[in-house]
């Protein structure tokens, strides 16, 4: 079924818990790219490599809840989200 996200441009997150680690993906279908990623994962072809190693071997431990939308696309909105998903997830602003 369609979600209100399918065709709206965001970002989403992915995140391992056990490696404590997040994939950060972007589109202007962030719904259909979230459920994308999440059958390719399943699949074993997801175009990042080291994701879709920490997912074959942790599959239970991963999350794909999190979507950001943006209002509209454009430098200043992308920077304010991308804040908000480092507060989300790293808490310190701290990228390793």
């Amino acid at each position: 079924m369609p979600s209100k996200t399918d065709k709206m441009d965001g970002v989403f997150a992915i995140e391992c818990k056990i490696k404590n680690k997040v994939y950060i993906g972007k589109s202007n279908g962030v719904g259909v790219a979230k459920r994308s990623a999440k059958s390719k994962l399943k699949k074993g072809t997801f175009h990042n490599k080291e994701t879709q190693l920490d997912f074959n071997k942790y599959p239970n431990s991963f999350e794909f809840c999190k979507v950001f939308l943006l209002e509209e696309e454009n430098e200043k909105n992308l920077t304010e989200l991308l804040e908000a998903i480092k507060k989300e997830y790293l808490g310190d602003g701290f990228i390793p």
